[in-house]
């Protein structure tokens, strides 16, 4: 009989399932339980979903499939030595028969094959198997950030200075610095973990924005949140990386992560007041056993200049070895940086010396100018110089004192810039943000403002955040 086939093709099929699903929960608890003790402590300690808890959820999940599928065993059993018949083979919703329409407990098994097969859950408690993807993600997130900033290190380069930085506060939810400066090699590298993006402001950091069409889903967003972005800041421009962490393997990563980053990172984010983005290279991490760096894009013409951005996928790997071997990695990273500022260095060689045959004859005009003339000249071409913020007299924790804004200052002209080592700072105490500090009772000279952490006062008349002192008689 056709129905009875089905119903045991249909709870093997189940079992079959269960049993899939059990090796697989037992690989991630292996996974888990290998995670290096080193790593785990580096976890933030508010994140709710640790190592641990996550060993003993899979545990749970695990028993609580073994005895349910022990009971569909038993009653498999049962059912194949009553109806004496061969399971059909059924990867899907049978055929609904009149049997099934008019025998009640036939229809009763029916619905149940209609709601596994078109939701994939029924009568396990509506478990969500994509949870365990999303915290095994979140942990190897932290643990690649934690191989990059060794890796970064290992390439010669020093951690200055580590921070959080708060893109949304409704979406802050992590208590985990988020921004790591590093210099050395003539280069300033920044790493940010999980910067936003946005479609309506650039950030303090960097200079990209969203340009706002999700192309994946066709509609359009507000942002757009990487894992990482690796910013290296050169003599004459910035470069960035962008990479996803991806627990997955190959496959997956050639078939489905890349296409997907390709179209949002590399053609949805642009710089601004540039026709073309600074973004140089997209590229997704995954874990693995072995060394592995594979490009998305062919030179087979043999060019001696390769297309930008580059599209790749990288692989980490455990242990000190694995730091090493990503270390190699991204020093090839960097390599393209070299080149591209060799670039930049040859381009700007040949502007100055153009420059040179004009410079007398432009001497000239200006020695014959009246003298107001050049001071206004003079005025002007220092409103037009492209300058950085952060080496202005008045920039501290990413705000501008003289303005009490965010500093958004980025190789562009700025009427309030000033360099920094053009003035000292005061040490005067008329303020109430200034700090006095003392020893044995007196002050010993040092001071700091409360607000910038600046070892001195910029001045009352230039400083927005000035709170005078109250004088009591």
């Amino acid at each position: 009989m056709y129905e009875n086939r089905v119903i045991l093709g249909f709870l093997k099929n189940v079992i079959d399932y269960l049993e899939n699903q059990i090796i697989g929960f037992a690989k991630e608890i292996v996974e888990v339980e290998n995670i290096p003790e080193s790593i785990v402590a580096q976890l933030p300690n508010t994140h709710a979903l640790t190592g641990k808890c996550v060993y003993v959820y899979y545990k749970g999940v695990v028993d609580r499939f073994s005895e349910k599928k022990d009971i569909l065993e038993e009653i498999y059993y049962r059912y194949e030595k009553i109806l004496k018949c061969i399971p059909e083979d059924i990867y899907g919703l049978p055929k609904l028969t009149n049997t099934f329409k008019q025998i009640y407990h036939y229809r009763i098994c029916y619905e149940c094959m209609a709601k596994w097969f078109e939701t994939g859950d029924y009568t396990f408690d509506h478990l969500n198997y994509l949870f365990k993807l999303k915290t095994l993600s979140r942990i190897f997130e932290y643990y690649c950030l934690i191989k990059i900033q060794n890796a970064i290190a290992l390439c010669g380069f020093i951690l200055q200075d580590s921070d959080r930085i708060i893109y949304d506060v409704e979406d802050d939810s992590e208590n985990i610095n988020n921004q790591y400066i590093f210099e050395g090699n003539g280069y300033e590298i920044t790493l940010l973990y999980e910067p936003s993006i946005w479609i309506d402001r650039s950030n303090v950091c960097t200079n990209l924005y969203s340009t706002g069409y999700n192309f994946i889903k066709s509609k359009w967003n507000d942002r757009w949140t990487p894992d990482f972005v690796l910013k290296i800041s050169g003599n004459y421009k910035d470069y960035y990386y962008i990479l996803d962490a991806k627990y997955s393997n190959f496959y997956n990563v050639k078939r489905r992560y890349i296409p997907a980053l390709v179209l949002k990172y590399g053609t949805q984010i642009a710089s601004k007041d540039k026709f073309f983005s600074d973004v140089i290279g997209i590229g997704a991490i995954y874990p693995s056993k072995e060394d592995k760096i594979y490009y998305f894009k062919k030179n087979a013409i043999n060019s001696l200049k390769h297309s930008l951005p580059q599209y790749f996928s990288l692989t980490i790997v455990d242990g000190d070895v694995g730091t090493q071997i990503l270390k190699e990695q991204i020093e090839k990273l960097f390599k393209v940086v070299d080149i591209l500022e060799e670039e930049c260095e040859n381009i700007d060689s040949s502007k100055k010396e153009m420059s040179l045959n004009n410079f007398e004859i432009e001497h000239e005009k200006i020695e014959n100018e009246p003298k107001t003339e050049v001071e206004k000249k003079e005025k002007n071409d220092s409103l037009n110089i492209n300058v950085s913020g952060k080496n202005c007299f008045y920039y501290a924790k990413n705000i501008c004192l003289c303005q009490k804004k965010p500093c958004t200052v980025i190789n562009a002209p700025c009427k309030h810039y000033i360099p920094k080592k053009s003035r000292e700072l005061l040490k005067e105490d008329s303020c109430r943000n200034l700090i006095q500090y003392v020893k044995r009772n007196k002050p010993n000279g040092r001071v700091e403002c409360s607000i910038s952490g600046l070892p001195g006062c910029i001045g009352a008349e230039q400083c927005k955040f000035y709170l005078k002192k109250n004088v009591h008689k």
